[in-house]
């Protein structure tokens, strides 16, 4: 009995390679990250 489903003799699933767009998520993650960027930058330079 496997412990990890979904194992694909697959190359290319091997390294991640997907054929979907990332979620719609991952564009407000690369914003708010931005934010606490420009944040910490203004943080320091007090």
């Amino acid at each position: 009995m496997a412990l990890v489903s979904g194992i694909s003799l697959d190359p290319e699933a091997a390294i991640g390679v997907t054929k979907r767009p990332p979620p719609k998520w991952v564009d407000g993650v690369d914003e708010v990250s931005s934010i606490f960027s420009m944040m910490l930058a203004g943080l320091s330079r007090r």
